[in-house]
Order: structure tokens, then C-alpha cells, then sequence
């Protein structure tokens, strides 16, 4: 079975690459996954908590008074908050293995995009030197 080739290689002009269809679709991707997780921790504070940055790192509570009021942090909002980007990751793979790349190829562009702004969220949560 022959790959089919879509969309043509840049060839190396800087232009080009910047113009590809395939690169406008990352980067904006990349901004919808930006978006999506600031807007589903932002409607869902009941499940994600407050995310406060403290001299200990960064530190999740239920609310800004609780933060004030020196109560103990809540791990489990941080915990959900990863198992939320987990879930947006596979989500993303999933669909990006669904589409046809005939009829859909530059959606799996922009689905990769969600997908790498997602990880790298995450992969900072885990190690926090990298922010």
C-alpha cells in the first residue's frame, strides 16, 4: 500500500515553513489546548481548586481564603488537574489515530497541537525546575 503524500515538503525556506498549512494548524492548536485547559480548570474550581504559587511551589486549595486563612493545601486538586490532562492527551492521540488523514489531515495537526501543549503542562506540573 503506497503512502499518499498531501501536502507538499517545504524545502527549506523559512517563509514557506512559517506559511505550511500544517504549521498554522500546530500553533493553532497549540493555542486552543491553551485555552481549553486555562477555560476547564477555570469553570470547574469545585474539582481543580485554586493553583497558588508559593515559595514550597505551587500549591492548590478550594479557595483564595483558605490560602489566606494558612489551611493546609489539597493535593487532590493537582491530582485531578493531571488526570484532566491525561485524558486531553489520549483524547487528542485518539483522534488524531480516528480521522482519515485524507478527509482530515490538518485536523491532526491541530489535534497534536492540544496534545504537545497538554504534556508540556504536565511535564512541568511533574518537575517543576523546567518552568
Amino acid at each position: 500500500m503506497e503512502k499518499v503524500q498531501l501536502l507538499s515538503k517545504p524545502d527549506g525556506n523559512i517563509l514557506q515553513l512559517l506559511t505550511d498549512p500544517r504549521m498554522i494548524t500546530l500553533a493553532v492548536g497549540s493555542v486552543a489546548g491553551a485555552v481549553l485547559e486555562k477555560s476547564l480548570f477555570s469553570m470547574n474550581r469545585a474539582a481543580f481548586g485554586y493553583a497558588i504559587n508559593t515559595p514550597a511551589g505551587v500549591q492548590y486549595f478550594a479557595s483564595y481564603e483558605e490560602y489566606n486563612a494558612k489551611k493546609p493545601a489539597n493535593p487532590k486538586f493537582g491530582t485531578n488537574r493531571q488526570l484532566a490532562r491525561v485524558g486531553i492527551v489520549v483524547g487528542c492521540v485518539a483522534g488524531i489515530e480516528y480521522i482519515p488523514e485524507k478527509t482530515g489531515g490538518l485536523m491532526q495537526y491541530t489535534l497534536a497541537g492540544i496534545a504537545a501543549v497538554t504534556l508540556a503542562h504536565a511535564i512541568q506540573e511533574i518537575f517543576p525546575s523546567l518552568k
